[in-house]
């Protein structure tokens, strides 16, 4: 039988959720996916990457089915066993410090730069089936991969091993692993939204959504009465020295040939903003405009 929870449910109280075999109860908030409710409570190997269902980096089992976690409410995963790329090889594997077959496979082909996709990309290609593997293209289409080409995520289910041994002065030319190989196949490795730091707030840049206009006035009023906003930023909150039509370049002498390139302080080391306002320009003998 189907196990399935209501909103009314949901807003009710905690429900019960099995996530990586561990049991416990919580309430999500109104509206709140998956993605966003595993990482409240750590489980930072499931990314954020497109918030639509298309780069596939939030990948995650629900009842061992890949399903995109930013596209699934949090109150209908309570009551179902939620895998993520942390509890993949088992508990019991975990303890004794080892990986799933398809975690070892993309190791061993470095099947990642980077690695903020590789979780996702582990979560459905260890679903797979002999057919579907027979067809990556249209198998792996709900997951996106910005910098291998996926030419290493197929050599990695095809069994392909391309790491060589770190030997000392051979470095060079070698292909060594990522240093953060076992991390980035584990979901152990850190990226800058996994760190967590008091305080801190996030910005939204509002565009116009009309393509030609002139804007009138900004009220800022209702948009600050909405809760959880602390500030609403517009061009009148800009210095008014950064709106002069002045040439702003950076102050490390690139090339020689770039008048407007100084350096404000000989003595300092550190770059800096420098404005430099365009020099009149000299008359030519013999030229008039």
């Amino acid at each position: 039988m189907k196990h399935t929870v209501t909103r009314a449910q949901s807003a009710a109280g905690g429900l019960n959720y099995r996530v990586n075999g561990k049991l416990f109860s919580a309430a999500p908030a109104p509206g709140q996916c998956l993605r966003t409710f595993l990482r409240d409570r750590g489980v930072f190997g499931v990314k954020k990457g497109c918030d639509a269902g298309d780069c596939g980096a939030c990948t995650v089992w629900l009842d061992g089915v890949p399903v995109h976690s930013c596209l699934m409410p949090a109150f209908r995963a309570a009551g179902r066993e939620i895998t993520t790329i942390e509890g993949l090889a088992g508990e019991a594997a975990q303890s004794a410090g080892t990986l799933h077959p398809i975690q070892r496979a993309f190791l061993d082909a470095q099947a990642f730069q980077c690695g903020f996709c590789a979780a996702g990309m582990i979560m459905t290609a260890a679903a797979l089936d002999a057919k579907q593997r027979a067809d990556l293209p249209h198998a792996l289409k709900g997951n996106l991969c910005r910098c291998t080409g996926y030419r290493s995520i197929r050599d990695a289910l095809s069994g392909v091993s391309a790491v060589e041994d770190d030997v000392a002065g051979r470095a060079c030319g070698a292909s060594l692993p990522n240093p953060f190989s076992e991390g980035i196949v584990t979901g152990r490795a850190r990226y800058t939204m996994d760190i967590a730091v008091d305080g801190l707030l996030h910005l939204k840049v509002l565009r116009s959504p009309h393509a030609h206009a002139r804007i009138v006035a900004i009220n800022r009023d209702k948009t600050l009465a909405v809760p959880g906003v602390v500030e609403v930023f517009t061009w009148e909150d800009a210095p008014r020295s950064a709106r002069r039509r002045t040439r702003i370049t950076w102050l490390i002498r690139t090339t020689p040939m770039c008048s407007t390139m100084w350096p404000a302080s000989l003595a300092s080391a550190s770059p800096r903003l420098w404005v430099k306002p365009r020099p009149p320009r000299k008359p030519v003998a013999g030229f008039s405009r």
